[in-house]
């Protein structure tokens, strides 16, 4: 139910959402939050909803109104869960924040946000310390995929620097197409791996969100600055608009490439630079040369011998 009657277009931010994930969105615009929460519970029981999720302002610092109003729509609907959403770029000011809403509100749980820059989580591992609250959910991202489950040993590996890639295996199943992965990897064993391939592998990471948020997840990677994350995302966004600006047939037969009308054509509709062009094709050649001998080494018999090489990271984003 939409209660934040206070943000500009929060409602229909949150029916937005709902859509989304086709979910209802019980809203009665802007009338008082307390009597929408009460409707909304009556609405429930009618239609024998199971699960009611109340979405109430939000609020950076406390605010004496806004605080008597929450106690107002704890106490009129009486809800199981109270969770706080904090920021966690906020750092140590969020202790204070939880331990003053949980003094007035008797919380349940936290959710902590934001937790795909550098801010690693060190303030969500104190919470838990100094307020005896568990963490339920993280945010990760913007998008609901990016919103986990709270693993207290995984996020004390990410503080640490050495990843999570228990979650980026989690992250993978729920989002990559099984059937798509192993038809490209069928294709890079037999020799046959061709740009299309590569356009099919990149669509695939993109499900799984930004790249400075899987890049996070992996060891040693947490040690990357911003500066060199948001170099890779340009990179790789850059290689799949000019990927998308050619033909399928160029993609599967690269070869046509070296024709200068469709090299000069692919430029025009991409808007990228034949530097970053050349870069493309001269990456391509030597990732295929590379996933070309691996094939040829299973076909012999012999173990593969892969020098550091993989669909992104031979293509110049490692």
């Amino acid at each position: 139910m939409a209660c934040d009657i206070y943000r500009p277009a929060a409602i229909d931010q949150l029916k937005t959402i709902g859509k989304n994930l086709n979910i209802e969105v019980f809203e009665r615009g802007t009338q008082n939050p307390v009597k929408t929460a009460q409707e909304a519970i009556k609405y429930a029981k009618e239609n024998k909803n199971d699960v009611i999720l109340i979405d109430t302002a939000g609020r950076l610092h406390i605010d004496a109104e806004l605080m008597q109003e929450l106690k107002e729509i704890k106490n009129n609907i009486t809800p199981d869960e109270i969770l706080l959403v904090v920021d966690g770029m906020t750092g140590q000011d969020i202790i204070n924040v939880t331990t003053e809403f949980n003094q007035l509100l008797k919380l349940t749980g936290v959710v902590v946000t934001k937790l795909d820059g550098d801010a690693r989580g060190g303030a969500a591992l104190s919470i838990t310390h100094l307020t005896k609250l568990p963490i339920t959910f993280i945010g990760t991202g913007e998008g609901m995929s990016n919103l986990q489950i709270f693993y207290p040993d995984r996020m004390a590996d990410r503080i640490l620097g050495m990843g999570d890639v228990q979650t980026l295996v989690e992250k993978a199943k729920d989002v990559l197409d099984e059937r798509d992965i192993k038809k490209t990897m069928n294709r890079m064993m037999m020799g046959q791996f061709d740009l299309q391939d590569l356009l099919n592998q990149m669509r695939q990471i993109s499900k799984m969100g930004k790249m400075g948020g899987i890049m996070k997840l992996l060891p040693e990677m947490p040690k990357m600055s911003d500066e060199k994350i948001a170099d890779a995302e340009r990179k790789l966004k850059a290689t799949e608009v000019l990927l998308s600006s050619m033909t399928v047939k160029e993609r599967r037969e690269p070869r046509l490439l070296k024709h200068l009308s469709r090299k000069n054509r692919i430029l025009k509709g991409s808007g990228r630079t034949e530097k970053e062009y050349n870069e493309l094709i001269n990456q391509f050649e030597k990732t295929k040369k590379q996933v070309d001998e691996i094939a040829r080494q299973i076909k012999s018999g012999r173990m593969p011998n892969i020098p550091g090489m993989g669909g992104l990271s031979g293509m110049g984003f490692n």
